[in-house]
C-alpha cells in the first residue's frame, strides 16, 4: 500500500471507531430501530430520530474540533456516510443527514446560497 492510500484506509478506521465509541452506539441502534413497523406514529419516530442525530451530530462535532482542516474535511464526510448505514428506508446520504443536523441545530440560519429556499413560485410572479 503506498503511503496516501495507507493513510486514507487509516482515516476510515479511526472515523469508524470514533463513531461507534460508546457515546453515540445507543443512538445509532435508536435510529436504526426507528422504522415505521416499530414506531408506528410519525411523529415519534421523527421525535426519535431528530433527538439521536442531535446526540450523533454534537459527538462528531466534537470528536473534529481538534483536528486540523484537513483532517476535518476528510472525517467528516466519512462520519456522516458511516452514520447514514444506519438510518431506516428511505436511505439519505451522508451529506443530507449533516444538513439535517445543521437545520436543526441552527434553525434560524438561512438555506446555503447553494440550495436556497422557495415557495415554488418564481420571482416575476411575485406582485409589485
Amino acid at each position: 500500500m503506498h503511503g496516501s492510500q495507507k493513510a486514507v484506509s487509516e482515516i476510515k478506521v479511526v472515523a469508524t471507531a470514533k463513531v461507534t465509541d460508546a457515546p453515540v452506539r445507543e443512538s445509532l441502534k435508536r435510529i436504526q430501530a426507528a422504522t415505521k413497523e416499530r414506531i408506528k406514529s410519525q411523529k415519534e419516530r421523527a421525535n426519535v430520530m431528530k433527538s439521536a442525530l442531535v446526540k450523533i451530530g454534537d459527538f462528531i462535532e466534537s470528536q473534529l474540533r481538534d483536528s486540523s482542516p484537513s483532517q476535518v474535511t476528510s472525517l467528516r464526510p466519512r462520519f456522516w456516510s458511516y452514520v447514514a448505514t444506519f438510518w431506516p428506508h428511505p436511505f439519505p446520504d451522508g451529506e443530507r443527514l449533516e444538513g439535517m443536523y445543521q437545520r436543526i441545530k441552527n434553525p434560524d440560519k438561512p438555506p446555503s446560497e447553494e440550495q436556497p429556499a422557495t415557495n415554488g413560485a418564481s420571482s416575476s410572479a411575485r406582485p409589485q
